[in-house]
């Protein structure tokens, strides 16, 4: 008898933990619906082609060279070929330092949108008054689908006032 007391005492300790309810959210759809996850994304295309433009000027110059080396063929220089060797170099550490500069790019702006994403859930689900959100992959049933609320905030579209 003290064993069902127990489990049913703690059965109704863990509900009125959430008694407040659970929500779920579509991330991956909230991501694609918000405004600013296009413009980050059409940002970051502006800047990768703006640096492919820089190594394709690179990398031709490179090339150019090399070709004017070779057809000098044995008359070519020890310094010519240095200095072919030098620019080779010097290309590959730019490229690796604009890869390197695009990919923190990348990584903070979707921090940015990662922020936002999560402040946004934060307000709706003390709108909604729920204990906990989860993400929709991996609950299948019982929650509030919260996802529409929360594009709606990154949008604008809705404020939520937490004054009360």
């Amino acid at each position: 008898m003290k064993k069902i007391a127990v489990v049913i005492s703690s059965l109704l300790i863990s509900a009125s933990i959430f008694a407040g309810g659970l929500g779920k959210v579509d991330t991956q759809k909230v991501l694609s619906k918000y405004p600013e996850t296009q413009r980050t994304q059409q940002f970051l295309q502006s800047q990768k082609e703006k640096m492919q433009k820089d190594l394709d000027a690179g990398k031709e110059k490179v090339a150019n060279y090399q070709k004017e080396l070779e057809q000098k063929g044995d008359k070519a220089t020890k310094e010519e070929k240095d200095k072919l060797d030098k620019m080779k170099s010097e290309f590959a550490k730019n490229y690796k330092g604009m890869q390197s500069s695009l990919d923190q790019l990348q990584y903070t702006m979707y921090e940015k949108l990662k922020s936002d994403i999560n402040l946004a859930i934060k307000q709706v689900a003390k709108k909604d008054q729920l204990d906990a959100i989860f993400d929709s992959a991996v609950v299948y049933y019982g929650a509030t689908d919260v996802t529409d609320d929360v594009i709606k905030f990154l949008s604008g579209v809705e404020k939520i006032d937490l004054s009360k």
